[in-house]
């Protein structure tokens, strides 16, 4: 059974990955990971809020880009976990 055959809402999933973030329990790879199990999780997993508390919490040091950026948090993770790791 796949995320999208669920009975649970989507907003439901939405939760689940930001406690995740949030707990520290989900890094980039479980997220990439998530996003090829099936339609549902790979929209919710590619939403820019996740990425950019991801991005806050693996790299603290940097501000978070402003709201008039048009550069996703997600591509800017990437960036910044090649420049430290």
């Amino acid at each position: 059974m796949s995320a999208s055959d669920s009975a649970l809402p989507e907003e439901l999933w939405r939760r689940i990955l930001e406690i995740g973030i949030e707990s520290s329990n989900f890094n980039y790879k479980d997220l990439c990971c998530l996003s090829i199990t099936c339609t549902l999780l790979n929209r919710l997993s590619s939403d820019d809020s996740l990425w950019s508390s991801l991005c806050f919490a693996d790299f603290p040091e940097h501000q978070p880009p402003s709201s008039s950026c048009s550069v996703s948090s997600k591509w800017l993770y990437k960036i910044r976990y090649g420049k430290v790791r």
